[in-house]
């Protein structure tokens, strides 16, 4: 076994479940330790089940908690035992991306969350449909440190009181990246790009299009990736005209900062 090289292993390891690599070959011996740490950095716990996700919590983060880098949960169920039990989410002292999917999170929990993870720079969340999490919510002092932040799914409340926000002095200068699935109206643009001036990507799905306020925007200075997708009809020239001259003000923009 010791006369396979590494990269047999890693086809071995390929064909493999995860979460039996990390089991079956962990404490074997130094190497074995630093071939399975590549599986350990980043875990998917979205497709297991109830059982195996316990398992993952009692037998897998204590010893292997510090090398996890990105990590998926799925479901309230999955959620409220990392809210029961704390310990669970400190021993992931080096945990740098967190999605949370299909999931009910309240402000409070998610507050606790991020002070238990103070390495965490990337969040993504895709919350279940009844979840009233809005955004002064997921921007609390706790959050400020974020550099990439996703809004995977359509939520009502998510944008509701963007305008306070704004209003009261939020700033993000430290987001970098911004993903947001289903942005209800074009009109949002101007806080987003108020509060978050410092952005360098942006990926935008507009299921409503406010031609006019596109023009109103101060595109960031540092913006040098922008992708957008507009799921909604464009009803006239004027609007495709004030798109591409949006479009035009981006480009003077790179050019600019070029």
């Amino acid at each position: 076994m010791e006369k396979l090289p590494d990269e047999l292993w890693l086809l071995i390891f390929n064909s493999l479940q995860k979460f039996d690599v990390i089991y079956s070959f962990h404490g074997l011996n130094l190497r074995f330790q630093n071939l399975i740490r590549f599986y350990a950095s980043s875990i998917d716990l979205s497709d297991l089940s109830f059982k195996v996700f316990l398992r993952f919590c009692r037998e897998t983060l204590p010893i292997h908690g510090h090398m996890i880098q990105r990590l998926t949960i799925k479901g309230t169920h999955q959620l409220s035992v990392f809210g029961e039990e704390y310990i669970l989410l400190k021993r992931m002292n080096h945990l740098q991306c967190l999605t949370l999917a299909q999931v009910q999170v309240s402000t409070e929990k998610l507050d606790v969350y991020s002070k238990q993870i103070p390495s965490l720079n990337t969040l993504h969340l895709k919350l279940s449909h009844n979840s009233e999490l809005r955004l002064e919510n997921i921007l609390s002092k706790n959050m400020l440190f974020l550099t990439n932040l996703s809004l995977l799914k359509h939520n009502n409340y998510y944008f509701q009181n963007i305008r306070i926000i704004t209003q009261s002095g939020t700033q993000l200068p430290q987001l970098k990246i911004l993903t947001i699935e289903d942005l209800q109206t074009t009109k949002d643009l101007y806080y987003l790009f108020k509060m978050m001036y410092n952005l360098e990507e942006l990926n935008l799905c507009i299921s409503k299009f406010d031609p006019q306020s596109l023009l109103d925007n101060v595109v960031p200075q540092l913006l040098t990736i922008m992708r957008l997708e507009i799921t909604c009809t464009l009803d006239s020239q004027q609007t495709i005209n004030f798109l591409r001259d949006f479009l035009f003000l981006f480009e003077k923009q790179l050019n600019h900062s070029n």
